[in-house]
């Protein structure tokens, strides 16, 4: 498990990357019209938090997120919307500077009824 960490002017506070890839999971959870990107493996297991990568460089955090959308919604506006919520919720919860947010949809899923 990676840890993220950040340096203040009274010690050192860390963050498991899993909290924070839960603080970005809860992001996008939140949006309507997004649809949680649940990869399998070959032999059928479901392969959690692939659908979130986090890097970070000093106090910074690039983020990148891959999400299935429902299709009736617009593609451009549910992008910004998930980019808007994961940067201003890491940056409330946490101390850290979100610099990039990268949302990738890789999957649309019909209503089928």
């Amino acid at each position: 498990m990676k840890i993220v960490s950040k340096y203040d002017g009274t010690g050192k506070v860390v963050y498991s990357t899993e909290i924070v890839r839960g603080v970005v999971d809860c992001a996008i959870a939140e949006i309507d019209g997004v649809v949680k990107y649940d990869k399998r493996t070959k032999a059928g297991k479901k392969q959690t938090n692939n659908y979130i990568k986090i890097d970070h460089i000093g106090d910074s955090l690039y983020i990148d997120v891959y999400i299935k959308l429902l299709y009736n919604v617009n593609v451009s506006d549910i992008a910004s919307k998930v980019q808007g919520a994961i940067k201003n919720t890491l940056e409330t919860m946490t101390e850290f500077v979100v610099k990039d947010v990268n949302v990738h949809v890789i999957d649309v899923e019909f209503d089928e009824q």
